[in-house]
């Protein structure tokens, strides 16, 4: 499907020792063989730490001349998240180099980036984009909905590029590992976009991604194309990962072992999501359990890297405090959904209201945005997004001395077409404090409290191509088993953990759940997460014996 991509990906092999293994893909490109295609867009430092632009086919070979195009690109500096700011650069043509150089360092862990249009090449649109951060865990290309774009984040000694394309995963990509003293190393994206990595001991590192989009069409300077190529480069230091283990950890230690760094409060029934390499905490409930007032609704949302590359999170602008509500993750950007909000005070008897908002995140922008509400004000539900469609499942809604009202419907929200609105699915069942998850395209409701007040092990299954309920087989276990309980599709199976601590994985035709991993510490209301590689990320929650916790596990699957 994107074999474009791959195929000029090779391109860096057009020195004679690479030659070899090129002649299929050269075969097929011979009318794109120009040196234009050999070379492309890098950022990096010099010594002094000065901002480098220049082109080439690696980010260590800095000497090839520099296009009018190239020369012209805006290059911009981010740092401790302020920015972007632009950088002045200026031509420079020296032994060594030829690019554009910064007349000032840049400041301690600033990333830069550029994206620009190189022109008209034989009928298809050049456009390059260029990342560089100190380290990988600095490094975090656009995070735009639209165009090529990509993380990179090591992980357990693997480095793990994760590539999207109009804010979609993008699979069967190539993605090239260029590193100094070494052979170019290719891997293709797989079904989540992501490809990995052997990286080396140490050195500059630089990744090559490319992109072919068919289907554009336009005009530029007067010319035609009928095809736009898309090049990104991202630029690193090796550095060391947090999550390599003392050689005196056995096996199980190191796969029960956080590599996360702890939560700044202890917090359960919150929302959780990841997003481009970052996973984001929002609000949640803290303070002991069944006690609620404003004063208990954590006021923070935060987020780290994936891979546990950062030792803190990070403060991020904060909306309205919650508990009992869904964060998701479409384009790029982050998705709240209801969730309950406390108006009493501390020391006054609890006046509980659910809410209707739905509100997005810009992580570019760092600006909240309320969207169309839901029908209904909800909380104690859980939501996934599958495709282009949110689904908000279960829950209950709670307005203050008016008792609780149990909701009926699930409500979907389609990104493709915000337009429409919320629409409405009627629900065979009535829970709150359940889990929601994709499996092979169907939505799946996991657990929770019934409005009996029983605790229920049903897996409700919604297939939204024929529009029928089914069950599936029983979420394992008895008693508080079922509520509080957390679900993600990872790698294209569907895994949730609840009350008794075990990672469970549904089989795929659904028969069946089996123990995939078993938490160092049992917890509940707590989110799973996808980690970097094969691992699950296990966040937060509470514990019968610990009570709310801030610790976040990491089990490899």
């Amino acid at each position: 499907m994107h074999g474009g991509a791959s195929g000029y990906a090779r391109i860096f092999h057009v020195k004679t020792r690479f030659v070899s293994s090129l002649v299929c893909s050269l075969a097929v490109l011979l009318l794109l063989a120009a040196p234009a295609w050999a070379h492309f867009a890098w950022l990096a430092t010099d010594d002094e730490g000065r901002a480098l632009l220049f082109f080439n086919e690696s980010p260590a070979e800095r000497d090839y001349h520099l296009p009018e195009s190239v020369a012209e690109a805006e290059v911009f500096a981010t740092v401790d998240g302020a920015g972007p700011a632009r950088v002045e650069l200026s031509e420079v043509d020296e032994e060594g180099f030829v690019g554009c150089r910064s007349a000032e360092p840049l400041a301690a862990g600033a990333t830069l980036s550029t994206d620009f249009v190189y022109g008209n090449y034989h009928g298809t649109l050049l456009t390059y984009s260029a990342r560089y951060a100190a380290t990988a865990e600095g490094l975090a290309s656009s995070t735009s909905e639209e165009g090529l774009s990509a993380t990179a984040v090591m992980s357990d000694g693997k480095l793990r590029v994760a590539v999207r394309w109009n804010g979609q995963p993008l699979p069967e990509s190539t993605v090239t590992l260029l590193a100094a003293g070494a052979e170019p190393v290719e891997a293709t994206t797989n079904i989540d976009g992501a490809a990995e990595f052997d990286p080396p001991a140490e050195g500059l590192c630089g990744v090559l991604i490319g992109h072919t989009d068919d289907d554009a069409k336009g005009e530029i300077d007067g010319e035609e194309y009928t095809s736009a190529s898309n090049f990104l480069t991202l630029t690193f230091s090796k550095g060391e990962t947090k999550q390599e283990s003392s050689d005196d950890a056995s096996p199980d230690e190191e796969d029960e072992a956080s590599f996360l760094p702890e939560l700044p409060e202890a917090v359960s029934s919150f929302g959780a999501a990841v997003a481009d390499g970052w996973v984001y905490v929002y609000s949640g409930h803290t303070g002991t359990a069944h006690d609620h007032s404003r004063a208990n609704l954590s006021t923070r949302f935060v987020r780290t890297r994936v891979g546990g590359d950062l030792d803190s999170w990070e403060e991020l602008p904060m909306g309205l405090p919650l508990q009992g509500l869904p964060l998701v993750s479409h384009g790029g950007k982050l998705y709240r959904v209801g969730g309950l909000l406390a108006h009493n005070l501390l020391d006054e008897d609890e006046d509980l209201h659910s809410q209707a908002a739905f509100s997005e995140y810009d992580p570019e922008t760092r600006r909240w945005t309320d969207l169309e509400p839901l029908p209904l004000a909800r909380s104690s539900h859980d939501a996934v997004v599958i495709g282009d469609k949110l689904y908000a499942v279960g829950g209950w809604t709670l307005q203050g001395d008016e008792g609780s009202e149990w909701i009926d419907k699930v409500h979907v929200y389609d990104f493709a077409d915000p337009g429409a609105g919320w629409t409405a699915i009627d629900q065979p069942f009535e829970r709150r404090a359940l889990a929601a998850g994709e499996w092979n395209g169907k939505l799946l409701a996991i657990g929770g409290m019934e409005s009996s007040h029983g605790i229920s092990q049903e897996v409700n299954c919604y297939d939204p191509a024929s529009g029928e309920w089914t069950t599936l087989a029983d979420f394992p276990g008895e008693g508080m088993s079922g509520f509080g309980v957390s679900a993600w599709n990872h790698g294209g199976k569907l895994y949730a953990s609840g009350f008794e601590g075990v990672l469970y994985q549904l089989s795929d035709d659904g028969a069946e759940w089996t123990n995939a991993g078993e938490l160092a510490t049992p917890r509940f209301f707590h989110r799973l997460a996808p980690g970097a590689g094969k691992q699950m990320l296990v966040i937060g929650g509470a514990s019968a014996e610990k009570g709310h916790l801030a610790s976040a596990e990491a089990l490899s699957l």
